[in-house]
């Protein structure tokens, strides 16, 4: 979405932290928690919430950004520190794909915001993710100086998204 904004394709986009481009303003939405998504076939454990060690076992789909993969990143160094090995089946850019996977009935264990699982999984059992520091965190982003005739009305735009998904614009934006 970053490129598609510097070439102009885009205004402004949603995306997630951490941003490349240190030219881009940015709002942060509210955060929200990743959650174990199991699949029909999985028996989730009886407790709330799950770590490194219920689901070194379990077949993951994880879902990975294609640059700065924070959340990914801090997963698998979860896993290190505890000395174990996550078995990762399938890791994807895109938490429609890792969906369909379970939807279709495969046999794993989806690590995804807890937004998709509301929005579009509430069928599935899921258990809270127990691992430090693993937040989903949303990001509005916009370019610093905008390259349109239609400045005042884009910025009015973004400053209304912003703040209808519950980000906090900062005055000079």
């Amino acid at each position: 979405m970053e490129n598609e904004i510097l070439i102009s394709n885009l205004d402004f986009s949603l995306s997630l932290l951490p941003v490349q481009n240190p030219h881009f303003k940015t709002v942060l939405l509210p955060s929200q928690e990743y959650v174990a998504v199991y699949g029909k076939k999985m028996k989730a454990p009886s407790k709330k919430s799950v770590g490194v060690t219920d689901l070194t076992d379990m077949p993951l789909l994880l879902l990975r950004r294609g640059t700065g993969g924070l959340e990914y990143n801090t997963l698998l160094q979860s896993f290190q520190r505890q000395g174990q090995h996550p078995k990762i089946i399938v890791d994807s850019q895109d938490s429609r794909f890792l969906i369909s996977l379970l939807e279709d009935g495969m046999n794993a264990v989806g690590i995804l915001p807890k937004v998709v699982m509301d929005l579009l999984l509430n069928n599935f059992e899921s258990r809270a993710l127990d691992i430090p520091n693993m937040q989903f965190l949303p990001v509005l982003i916009r370019p610093e100086i905008f390259c349109s005739r239609y400045n005042y009305l884009i910025k009015e735009v973004f400053r209304f998204t912003a703040e209808s998904l519950g980000g906090v614009i900062p005055p000079e934006s």
